[in-house]
Order: C-alpha cells, then sequence, then structure tokens
C-alpha cells in the first residue's frame, strides 16, 4: 500500500527496492496503515493518514499509534544501513494530541550505529509541522546484511 510516492533519499536501489517490497507485504504496517515517505543513509520517513480506526474513546489518537510508527520508523531507519534489527527498547514521549484528518509524520534516524546495536530517534510531526511526539529507541541487530537476509527469505517462499 501507498500513501505517496516514497522517495530515495540516496540510498543503494537495491537495497531501497528490497526495502520498499518487505512494506508492500508488512502485515503489522498495512494493519496500521504506516506508509514510507522516504528512505536515506540512517533516515526513514513514515506517515500515518489519521482515520477513526486509529482514535482512542476520547477522540484523539491513540497512543499505540504513536508508538507503532516509532518503532517502525526507527526499524526502517536501521534497515537504510542494510542492517536487519529488532527493538530491543523504546522510550516514548507524548507531546500533544492529533485528531482525525490529522497526518502524522515520523522522521527516524540512527544516532549510533554499531556492530550489534544501534540506537535512534523519533520526531513526530502533524500536517502543520508541530512537534506531537519523540522516541527512542535500541535495536539489535539479528542479521548484518538485510538484503541477503530478504533474498534468502524470498527464495524460502518461492518468491525469487
Amino acid at each position: 500500500m501507498m500513501f505517496r510516492e516514497p522517495e530515495n533519499k540516496g540510498i543503494d536501489f537495491k537495497l531501497f527496492g528490497y526495502m520498499m517490497d518487505m512494506e508492500e507485504k508488512h502485515p503489522f504496517h498495512n494493519f496500521a496503515d504506516i506508509y514510507v515517505s522516504a528512505l536515506g543513509e540512517g533516515l526513514a520517513e513514515a506517515e500515518v493518514p489519521v482515520t477513526n480506526d486509529h482514535l482512542n474513546m476520547y477522540g484523539f489518537v491513540h497512543g499505540g499509534v504513536y508508538a507503532a510508527l516509532a518503532d517502525g520508523s526507527m526499524g526502517l531507519a536501521a534497515t537504510t544501513l542494510n542492517k536487519a534489527a529488532v527493538t530491543t527498547t523504546m522510550n516514548m514521549n507524548y507531546l500533544q494530541k492529533a485528531a482525525k484528518g490529522d497526518v502524522l509524520r515520523a522522521v527516524a534516524t540512527v544516532t549510533r550505529n554499531g556492530k550489534k546495536v544501534l540506537y535512534t530517534e523519533c520526531r513526530i510531526y502533524n500536517q502543520r509541522e508541530e512537534l506531537l511526539a519523540t522516541a527512542q529507541g535500541t535495536f539489535y541487530v539479528v542479521h548484518d546484511n538485510f538484503v541477503e537476509q530478504y533474498i534468502e527469505k524470498l527464495r524460502a517462499e518461492g518468491n525469487y
């Protein structure tokens, strides 16, 4: 699924293509309406157009939507370094509310690229560029070559 055409901000075209293929098939991101808008080295941007499905009982975006957007974006930022990584810790700071009709935009960056552990941060804005939330995450590298690992996965599924 695409909300808008994703932008490649300078990563290898093969890595970009496999990441977009992975995102197209990502069950949770599809469920949560998380769309990649840009990928660069150590950088990922993603968006959620807010609908009724994203709201809490008070009519504002549920905190879990912010958390899912931040976690997914920080994980994508790690993947832009051609690493497959999983979240080990994440801290969220909720600053402002959002409502139906808003578009949440996450900007995630890798702040420390270690061999086995990556540190990331994320800032979530609305369409007016107001800062709504921030997050920090730590990711453990499970495979140091995402492209190689993804091709192996596709072959195992008979899709390569």
